[in-house]
Formats: structure tokens, C-alpha cells, sequence
């Protein structure tokens, strides 16, 4: 099972990279200031896959730990929330995870 999770962790991070460009890098700690807490989190051995469930879409978040033993993101790729539905946009999923996150404006 592990070695399932991380060749999925790896072989989809590397896809995602371009599409979770603007999350790309961040520390985990840094992550959480701008999305929040995932709705869930499953840690394997030297990487992460946290999960956002969003009104229109689900911000699945893969991370790896490196050299430096920080939990880092390596990507992003959104999925539908339900079975049939369209697939979302990666870029528009991001942005709604980041609005949810954002202080209002009052």
C-alpha cells in the first residue's frame, strides 16, 4: 500500500506541478496560512496528500518532505465533488480554497 501511495504521490504531483503552480513551494506551515486546514490529511512515510472539499470542487494537495525535512507542496489537482460530475479547472478550485481562506472585507 505504501509504495502504491507513493508512486500515486509522485506520478501525480509531477502532472499537477504546472496546474498547482501557485502553491508550488510552499512550506506546509505556509500552505495553511493561505488555505486553512484540510478537511483531510493522510501522511505516508516522506509525503502527504491533503484534501479540501469546496463547494464546486475537491483541492486534493500533494507534499513531500525534502533534504531539509520540511513538508513542502509539489502540487495540485482538483476533482469533482461528486461521481458525474465535470471535471473542474485545477486553477479555479485553487482560488476558491484561497477565497474561502481570505479575511472578509467588513
Amino acid at each position: 500500500m505504501r509504495v502504491l501511495t507513493a508512486l500515486l504521490i509522485a506520478a501525480t504531483a509531477s502532472a499537477a506541478h504546472a496546474a498547482g503552480g501557485s502553491l508550488t513551494g510552499l512550506s506546509e506551515t505556509e500552505a495553511r496560512a493561505r488555505l486553512g486546514a484540510p478537511n483531510l490529511e493522510r501522511t505516508e512515510g516522506a509525503g502527504a496528500l491533503w484534501t479540501y472539499r469546496l463547494e464546486g470542487c475537491a483541492l486534493l494537495v500533494f507534499l513531500r518532505r525534502g533534504q531539509d525535512n520540511v513538508l513542502k507542496i509539489t502540487g495540485a489537482e482538483a476533482s469533482p465533488r461528486k461521481r458525474g460530475d465535470p471535471q473542474p479547472e485545477t486553477a479555479a478550485c485553487i482560488q476558491a480554497a484561497l477565497a474561502r481562506k481570505a479575511p472578509s472585507s467588513r
